[in-house]
């Protein structure tokens, strides 16, 4: 019997962790669209918890991986603040200054910065891979 040993580096269990963090609004809205109370501060939590443990565990890129792309970068960190910061007006509108405020606008401007932001910073990837094949072609 073959035995091999399973390993998953930081970076995968960082990747995992933040597809969990954004998956677990799948069970709210399920719960949402079937009529029964959904606790939100719950499920922001873990939302949260998520993205931060995940993205902290992902660690930095090396160096020379902070190179390659670096205008991508800035423009999708600049993308994904803007994402989230877009929830600072909705909560002082609703909680400072007492008024009901519609969050489709907000959450809209949440996730067009986050995707967007994502997949500019995607794009960095798909072409560091297609570098390394043209280079090994190449050689």
């Amino acid at each position: 019997m073959i035995k091999t040993k399973f390993r998953i580096s930081r970076q995968e269990m960082g990747t995992v962790i933040v597809f969990l963090g954004v998956f677990v609004w799948v069970p709210y809205f399920f719960l949402l669209f079937s009529g029964k109370e959904a606790p939100i501060i719950l499920f922001l939590i873990l939302h949260l918890l998520g993205i931060f443990g995940g993205s902290k565990l992902r660690g930095k890129p090396a160096k020379e991986a902070m190179l390659f792309g670096k205008r991508r970068r800035k423009i999708s960190r600049i993308m994904i603040y803007v994402g989230v910061l877009a929830w600072l007006p909705y909560y002082y509108i609703e909680g400072v200054i007492g008024q009901d405020v519609a969050i489709t606008p907000f959450l809209f401007v949440h996730l067009a910065g986050i995707i967007g932001g994502v997949l500019v910073r995607g794009s960095i990837w798909l072409s560091q891979i297609i570098q390394r094949r043209a280079n090994l072609e190449i050689d």
